[in-house]
């Protein structure tokens, strides 16, 4: 992540955003909450490929 963000030249927070994932993580595994995915319909439709020329 250190040399995509140097290439794209974006911040450099890979450890922040790691501690701010672990603060997180309990949240998913308890049971009394519901997350919902809103997606567009042409995401759907994509068949991309990471390899493609």
């Amino acid at each position: 992540m250190h040399t995509i963000a140097g290439f794209r030249g974006t911040p450099d927070d890979v450890s922040e955003a790691v501690e701010v994932g672990i603060r997180r993580a309990p949240v998913i595994h308890e049971t009394d909450h519901r997350f919902a995915t809103l997606i567009e319909e042409n995401v759907l439709n994509h068949r991309g490929s990471a390899n493609r020329t």
